[in-house]
């Protein structure tokens, strides 16, 4: 049974899960694989991106709780069915080490524009007890914590970044690292504190300079229960829904 059937069938809230629709991908150069082109919402308002985010999480509260892992791969063909093919032209520059293109913007159909956020993409979902067979990493850079020490994926969170910015993994992963080399002794010495122009409370400051302090605040709090290196310490999709700085936040933008 594929994992779109096996949504509908055991997840008794499938109201926000698009179990059948797509977006693309594009090839990777050098590489036999894809990348995954998302289409980031930039300039919506705050009170948009909060309605959003609240209903992402009741999206992948209802999954979890059937025990399925949001993952995600769709087919080419059927991304480009739903929203089209992107327009490409060749970079007309002759002495590039290679062949580039220009690709014009998603044009968003307007059928798709809706007052409600949807979940889709379940191809690679699956069961949170199911083995999972290696078929290589992703990217150091990009590899969450957990998955760098040869940990399984879970439903708590894929969080990657650095040490200086969230703190030291955990001390018992040392000698785990499944890359050449492994890890720096410094990534596990617990005694580490976060960089203080590097951690999230610089980041949110930075990115959001406009927002009050009581906003930030609650930002704040909310961020430093997510971002974590230890997924046992991430709150699930249920508890953030719960979390008092959550709810306080959505409250503030009428969520």
């Amino acid at each position: 049974m594929c994992m779109q059937d096996k949504i509908i069938q055991d997840v008794q809230d499938t109201s926000h899960l698009l179990t059948y629709l797509a977006t693309f991908l594009l090839p990777r150069p050098g590489d036999s694989g894809d990348h995954r082109a998302l289409k980031v919402l930039h300039k919506t308002s705050m009170a948009t991106r909060m309605s959003a985010a609240r209903q992402l999480l009741k999206a992948l509260e209802n999954i979890h709780r059937a025990g399925i892992m949001h993952r995600g791969d769709l087919s080419r063909s059927a991304k480009y069915k739903v929203l089209g093919r992107p327009l490409k032209e060749i970079i007309p520059v002759v002495k590039l080490w290679k062949q580039r293109e220009l690709v014009g913007p998603l044009a968003m159909p307007e059928n798709l524009r809706t007052e409600k956020f949807y979940l889709g993409d379940f191809v690679l979902a699956m069961k949170v007890d199911t083995p999972v067979t290696r078929k290589g990493n992703p990217p150091m850079k990009f590899c969450s914590p957990e998955r760098l020490h040869g940990k399984h994926p879970t439903h708590d969170g894929v969080i990657s970044d650095i040490v200086r910015s969230l703190g030291p993994v955990p001390e018992q992963w040392k000698g785990l690292c499944v890359y050449a080399g492994g890890g720096l002794d410094s990534w596990y010495d617990q005694s580490k504190k976060p960089d203080p122009d590097r951690n999230l409370a610089s980041t949110i400051a930075n990115f959001r300079p406009d927002a009050d302090p009581v906003e930030r605040g609650l930002i704040h709090s909310i961020m430093l229960k997510i971002f974590t290196c230890c997924p046992e310490k991430r709150l699930t999709a249920t508890q953030l829904l719960q979390d008092p700085s959550f709810r306080a936040l959505m409250e503030k933008y009428g969520c």
